[in-house]
């Protein structure tokens, strides 16, 4: 790879990166499950420094649903997200200022011991406090290199 670690770009290159590989690299495109109710395929870049709430609001632009490309290790993870209330339990709350290297590695921790690669949170703001969360299900896809 040109330009030194996935970790270590700004956000032009690293969209670069992404796009680059949508193009040349059909198993990467396979990793875009998240589909929005108007049939397409969202993708939403992310560096593991922006926070959850940048990455949802963005999500909510596209109509609920996403696939979210971040760096990760030495690579790239992609992790679909969806908004709905369809738990059975109430999920675990995370701040949504939290970054999204430190959801990966929630995420990460939390699929550790578990046969489903799907995890939901609800995701609370500060300001939000004693109102509704907004719930999300996220769901770890692949790692590219």
């Amino acid at each position: 790879m040109e330009g030194g670690k996935i970790a270590d770009m700004d956000r032009p290159s690293f969209q670069k990166l992404v796009y680059k590989q949508l193009a040349c690299d059909e198993s990467f495109r396979r990793f875009m499950t998240a589909v929005a109710p108007d049939g397409t395929r969202p993708i939403v870049t992310s560096l593991s420094t922006d926070f959850m709430s940048e990455v949802l609001n963005e999500i909510r632009a596209v109509g609920g649903q996403g696939n979210v490309v971040a760096p990760w290790l030495n690579g790239m993870i992609v992790f679909s997200v969806a908004f709905g209330d369809d738990c059975p339990t109430p999920p675990p709350v995370l701040r949504d200022d939290c970054t999204v290297g430190v959801f990966l590695a929630r995420l990460h921790m939390d699929l550790a011991h578990k046969e489903d690669p799907s995890q939901s949170y609800q995701f609370a703001s500060e300001a939000s406090a004693g109102s509704k969360a907004d719930t999300g299900h996220a769901e770890l896809v692949g790692v590219a290199s």
